[in-house]
């Protein structure tokens, strides 16, 4: 496994991609124990470097308190009830649940992407 990753003071170009279709979903389980990442805003968390092989990938996040943590396919992100759907060499693309308000949930896709 080589890591690659960049320093922590480097800038880093992050890109929210909002999907052009919102799906309904059903309501996330509000109950459920939040994991470490979950407790922050989604454009505050930057993407730091990757490690592993093509097709088993970790990607490496860094939060507002500077911890980075190690994150892969199934792993929950962001307020907004965000899952890891996928994880290359420069993009962790997430997809969310939101609500519009009145009970009905929707997904929506976004990503944060390494400036390479």
């Amino acid at each position: 496994d080589q890591p690659r990753s960049r320093g922590l003071g480097d800038v880093y170009k992050r890109q929210d991609l909002t999907a052009s279709k919102k799906t309904q979903v059903t309501e996330p389980d509000l109950m459920r124990v939040k994991e470490s990442l979950e407790l922050f805003d989604l454009p505050s968390l930057e993407m730091v470097g990757s490690l592993g092989i093509p097709g088993k990938l970790w990607g490496l996040v860094s939060d507002p308190t500077e911890t980075v943590s190690k994150v892969t396919v199934g792993d929950r992100i962001g307020k907004n009830f965000g899952q890891i759907i996928e994880v290359n060499e420069n993009e962790l693309v997430i997809v969310e649940k939101v609500s519009n308000g009145q009970g009905v949930w929707f997904s929506q896709s976004r990503s944060i992407l390494m400036e390479e």
